[in-house]
């Protein structure tokens, strides 16, 4: 009997691209491609280590808002994505320091350029 192989945890393939996309992006105006919020909260979980690994420092996938996120705490006002995560605790060490970078590159940018006289 042939044996039959198991896909790797965490792989895209796993999933639909119309659920990756959810995952990622959220749903949009269409409805969920999940049949419950059960079935999203644990595709998120399976699939997390992997979604997160692609990340941009200060960003996260729309599964972690809508799975994560709310069981954390809610925002302050007028507080961005990279402070909520940052006052929870949740930038690595890597991402802390790449937005460190970006930050002193925009005020960089925003800097007169110096006089020549």
């Amino acid at each position: 009997m042939p044996r039959k192989r198991r896909a790797t945890p965490g792989r895209r393939d796993e999933l639909t691209p119309e659920q990756w996309s959810e995952l990622v992006f959220g749903r949009g105006a269409r409805a969920s491609v999940w049949a419950s919020p059960l079935d999203k909260r644990r595709a998120w979980y399976e699939h997390r280590d992997d979604l997160l690994s692609r990340i941009t420092p200060g960003w996260r996938p729309a599964g972690f808002w809508a799975v994560e996120a709310v069981t954390i705490g809610p925002f302050q006002n007028g507080e961005t994505n990279e402070q909520w995560l940052a006052r929870h605790g949740l930038l690595g060490d890597a991402e802390r320091i790449a937005l460190d970078v970006a930050q002193r590159h925009r005020d960089e940018m925003r800097a007169p350029l110096p006089r020549e006289d």
